[in-house]
């Protein structure tokens, strides 16, 4: 009998397999007729549902899916939605207990604007995350102005920063502080879609800048983010990530400062860390979410 060899065994052996069940990440056999079917019902491509033999189940046992995806809904718009509307609920709790709690004498947030915001103490270091969007971009200058109010002298800025409008932020920067390095943030499994330049990107640069020249201590260049986190803000990073920055740039007992801290937590990290903390907050509701965030990292 001739060997059947290369391509020609391969499409025999695809034809003769059998084509009426597909094996799912969960080991569960889907019928293709089933699959079919989920797809149409769920709004979802027959891959997704070929993907995950539990996805029925989930619908089922969910009754907030069920009843949403009844309604004609699709399936992942569905699921948006919920956990949404968890975040929003559980964002609302932390930020109403932090409403009965006593001032902190190792952190404070402040619901201003960084333009007006004064402050008379000097920090170690800044550590923030400011927004990426074009419309943002004027930021970065009022950040590096008031940088050079806020930092001790020698005290490092240490900036989270998007790809795509680096050049100008370089500039904007370097007009009012000393540029000393660039570290690179890795968010391995967690690609973002750059549809402006067609790139998937996985790492984010943080660009260091000093108020003068820094004698600090010697640091590694690459952090790294564990999750995508976006319970607390729609922009925020991951407490694994914001760790790995302030405990390898800060020492325990530095007094920090993030003028755009979101939800807070830059100043979760900094507390984990031994670290005095300052945030700025524009948005009053997530200053207070920030704030209920801050109690409970300290365990009050």
């Amino acid at each position: 009998m001739r060997l059947l060899r290369g391509r020609r065994y391969n499409r025999l052996k695809r034809q003769g397999a059998r084509t009426d069940i597909t094996l799912g990440q969960s080991g569960t056999k889907l019928p293709e007729r089933t699959a079919e079917r989920l797809a149409s019902e769920h709004g979802v491509s027959e891959r997704t549902i070929k993907r995950d033999g539990k996805f029925a189940e989930e619908v089922e046992r969910t009754p907030e899916l069920k009843e949403a995806v009844s309604t004609g809904k699709p399936i992942l718009k569905a699921k948006r939605e919920i956990r949404d509307q968890e975040r929003k609920v559980m964002r609302t709790e932390i930020a109403n207990r932090a409403k009965a709690k006593p001032p902190s004498d190792r952190w404070n947030i402040f619901n201003a604007d960084i333009r007006d915001w004064k402050h008379e103490h000097q920090y170690d270091a800044i550590i923030t995350d400011p927004p990426y969007p074009k419309e943002y971009l004027s930021l970065w200058s009022i950040l590096a102005e008031r940088s050079c109010e806020w930092l001790k002298p020698g005290g490092l800025l240490i900036a989270m920063s998007g790809q795509s409008y680096l050049d100008e932020i370089y500039t904007m920067l370097s007009e009012y502080l000393t540029y000393y390095w660039t570290a690179a943030y890795l968010t391995p499994g967690q690609p973002t879609p750059l549809r402006q330049r067609n790139v998937n990107t996985s790492w984010k640069p943080i660009l260091i800048f000093a108020n003068g020249e820094y004698t600090g201590k010697i640091f590694g260049d690459v952090f790294k983010s564990d999750m995508n986190d976006k319970d607390w803000h729609h922009w925020g990073q991951s407490e694994s990530g914001m760790f790995s920055i302030v405990s390898k740039m800060a020492i325990s007992g530095e007094y920090i400062l993030d003028p755009f801290c979101g939800a807070g937590t830059t100043g979760v990290a900094a507390l984990k860390h031994g670290c005095l903390f300052d945030g700025v907050e524009i948005d009053h509701e997530t200053s207070e979410v920030a704030k209920g965030r801050l109690y409970d990292a300290q365990g009050l």
